[in-house]
């Protein structure tokens, strides 16, 4: 089974991309995007958590895949660009024969290294020393250019050849290095170099290199490219790429637009975010309507950049003459709208220049009060309704099917049935009592799920658990019923013995399911269970439930109305891992909620006043970067901006790489402050000590809590330096030594007046 599901990899990652990329309130036209694999297999220390700024940028414009697995034809058989940060873990030799095949048939490998300690330079060599570049055991350091210390040395593009030529003009600022330098040989161009007072040490710190040197290269080799760069932390988040006073974003953005170029794609390189408001408007109603268009370029300078938005309700283009390299530009639109009915009103922007065009559609919705069926977009979803096309039919029978962007007591006022489509954000006392409130009064409140990786328990929690529905932080597997293989995969077929369960089982033989279970209490029913064969598992492995106690969807009746609890969102996507799910699903789905929609009918909530609190928490430090051991003073003032008091207020001090103190005295790595209730339009403020315990980075996390509402967190960064040594100062030797002769020469003239006096007497 191993061997297969091997095999499949490689046709499966188009498919995985789709269920792993962020969902985005609009759908471009059809394009084919390059991919890039990022490996994140071989222990790497610079992985794809320390590069998420980087990974992030590169998902705007093109398909990332961060691969777990070792590097393989099949891998690498879609692939446009493969980068490898320094691996921790070596590369084998039929890993670097893969990499070298890609590079050979056109693919680009970007392979990325370290400083001396950390380097395996071995690894590396076995992709890049056979094409003419050559990784070595050294650390660059300058102590005329660099950026905080000297082995972070400041480095310059090197403008001969076709990537230094392109890469010169569109990085304007230094980029921070931290690595070894390379030699380069045969065909191979550099185009990142240091400054002519770099140097470079070797692992027993004696120099072996100064002068300007190789810090990048490239070369052609057969119809692909290598790109060598002596560091993997010029594309790292912290200090680096996250930077803005520095080039290494627009270096790292620009070297992979010139290797998709060269791999024969046509891209515009561009972020396109898409602000709409309102979402919702309401039939009859003259609403203003403005939308937002925000233009980042990604790895170009954009000439001629056009935004045009059409659509019933806006009509109208704006254009930049050039928006350069990580540059950033929104154009707003404004317009009135008066829709007559309810319904989707798509608005089409189109963005251009002369590198290309990319056309988005998006929609906002015309709602009456009460008759929609409105998906909640405030708390973190992750699918969008363009992945559920065939649920959003079943749903229309019920109401036009409308994407909210407004609060929750807002967007409830047009909803007949409301979805919470896995919310990865938590819900505050009042959102969530809000919802219960609504459901109450007759509302049908349809929750789906995920499973451990990207599920929110809490959250979910927080609305269903009063009607006795509870989310386990799991997955379910079956090893029996399941797709190909795939134990996540499952086919569920067990219907309780339920009116519900039983009405939404007619003429169906099985359901398609992925995401967790569900554990019921009060009067909330199964509907849908495991067999003797499914279990839950915990990202560790422990099984948590089996057998008919893994609930997959569940109902709980909430005064008039109905929650329904599904364990994960795939059993209504379209297409979930090449499974066409919905499509399965439909007819489970559509018995369900025609049952439910016949003994439920929204009433118009009843109004009464909530006291809450509503917490704010401003953090003042006396400085951000400290020396070891030095205590500094830091003051947290907490403000309480509600019409309700804050019940049992504390706060909670974590430190990493930080001691607290409450007095200066004694001190931890963790404090709790007690401030007791705190009144409607009052503050109060905690005063604690701080101080490093060793060089690098450090942090500080803050939670204020209170019994009556959400918890409230906080962070503050901090950088710790070593305290400065005791150095020899040629000014000051010089005046010890000026003091020392004068001493000797006025003990001199003492002794020999002292001799004159004797031969006198």
């Amino acid at each position: 089974m191993i061997k297969k599901t091997a095999k499949l990899s490689a046709a499966l990652i188009v498919l995985l991309l789709a269920s792993l990329l962020p969902a985005a309130p609009l759908m471009a036209q059809s394009e084919k995007r390059p991919l890039i694999v990022f490996d994140n297999a071989h222990g790497q220390y610079y992985n794809a958590e320390r590069l998420d700024y980087f990974l992030s940028d590169l998902r705007k414009v093109y398909s990332v895949y961060i691969s777990g697995q070792p590097v393989s034809d099949e891998l690498l058989s879609n692939a446009t660009v493969y980068i490898l940060t320094n691996p921790r873990s070596p590369l084998t030799d039929e890993e670097a024969a893969a990499i070298k095949r890609f590079v050979e048939r056109g693919g680009v490998a970007v392979i990325m290294g370290d400083w001396y300690r950390y380097i395996d330079a071995d690894s590396l060599n076995k992709v890049t020393e056979w094409a003419g570049i050559r990784f070595t055991r050294t650390s660059v350091w300058d102590k005329q250019h660099y950026d905080y210390r000297y082995y972070y040395p400041l480095a310059r593009i090197n403008a001969s050849g076709s990537l230094g030529s392109y890469l010169s003009r569109l990085v304007s600022k230094p980029v921070k290095f931290s690595g070894c330098y390379l030699e380069v040989n045969g065909s191979a161009k550099t185009f990142l170099v240091s400054w002519g007072s770099a140097f470079a040490y070797n692992p027993d710190r004696k120099v072996v290199k100064s002068g300007s040197m190789p810090l990048a290269a490239y070369v052609k080799a057969g119809k692909g490219y290598i790109i060598a760069i002596g560091s993997s932390r010029v594309a790292a988040t912290s200090h680096f790429y996250g930077d803005k006073n520095l080039g290494n974003r627009a270096f790292m953005l620009a070297l992979i637009a010139w290797a998709v170029k060269q791999a024969g794609y046509t891209v515009l390189p561009v972020k396109i975010s898409i602000q709409v408001s309102p979402y919702m408007l309401p039939v009859g109603v003259e609403s203003d309507v403005k939308v937002n268009v925000t233009v980042e370029a990604l790895g170009e300078n954009l000439k001629g950049l056009t935004v045009k938005v059409e659509s019933s309700v806006v009509e109208a283009a704006k254009t930049v003459p050039v928006l350069n390299n990580t540059e950033a530009v929104t154009m707003s639109f404004q317009s009135k709208a008066k829709p007559s009915k309810p319904g989707a009103i798509p608005i089409t922007v189109t963005v251009s220049s002369s590198l290309g065009t990319k056309t988005y559609t998006y929609n906002v919705y015309a709602v009456e009060e009460g008759g929609g069926v409105i998906f909640d977009y405030t708390h973190g979803e992750y699918y969008w309704l363009s992945r559920l096309k065939g649920f959003a039919e079943t749903l229309s029978k019920y109401g036009t099917v409308a994407a909210s962007k407004r609060p929750i007591d807002e967007a409830l006022k047009y909803a007949k049935i409301f979805v919470l489509l896995n919310p990865r954000d938590k819900f505050t006392y009042s959102e969530a009592s809000t919802l219960r409130n609504w459901v109450k009064n007759g509302g049908i409140l349809l929750v789906f799920g995920s499973y451990y990786a990207y599920l929110n328990p809490v959250a979910l929690n927080t609305v269903t658990s009063p009607a006795g529905i509870n989310w386990l932080d799991g997955s379910v597997r079956d090893k029996k019923h399941n797709v190909e293989g795939r134990d996540y995969l499952v086919y569920l077929s067990s219907f309780p013995d339920n009116p519900l369960a039983k009405a939404a089982s007619k003429g169906v033989d099985e359901v398609f399911f992925s995401g967790t279970s569900l554990s019921l209490g009060g009067d909330a029913v199964p509907i849908l269970v495991g067999h003797d064969s499914t279990y839950v598992v915990d990202k560790d492995g422990n099984v948590l439930a089996n057998g008919s106690k893994v609930v997959a969807v569940a109902v709980a009746k909430l005064g008039d109305g109905y929650i329904v609890a599904v364990g994960g969102v795939a059993p209504v996507l379209d297409y979930y891992y090449g499974v066409k799910a919905y499509e399965k699903n439909r007819r489970f789905f559509e018995n369900l909620l025609s049952a439910l929609a016949s003994s439920a009918a929204p009433k118009p909530p009843a109004k009464k006043e909530v006291y809450l609190p509503a917490l704010k928490a401003r953090f003042v430090a006396a400085d951000r970067r400290i020396l070891v051991g030095e205590a500094k003073e830091a003051l947290l003032i907490v403000s309480n901006l509600g019409n309700g008091s804050a019940k049992n207020l504390m706060v909670q001090f974590v430190g990493s790489n930080l001691e607290l103190s409450t007095d200066g005295k004694t001190w931890n790595r963790a404090l709790t402050v007690k401030l007791g209730d705190l009144q409607p339009v009052k503050q109060d403020k905690v005063k604690i000590y701080y101080k490093a315990l060793e060089p690098g980075d450090a942090s500080l996390r803050i939670v204020v809590i209170a019994e009556n509402t959400d918890p409230l967190m906080l962070k503050a960064d901090f950088q710790a330096v070593a305290p400065p040594q005791p150095t020899s100062n040629p000014l000051f030797m010089a005046g010890v030594a000026v003091v020392v002769v004068a001493a000797a020469a006025v003990a001199a003239w003492w002794l020999k007046t002292r001799k004159k006096g004797k031969k006198r007497k």
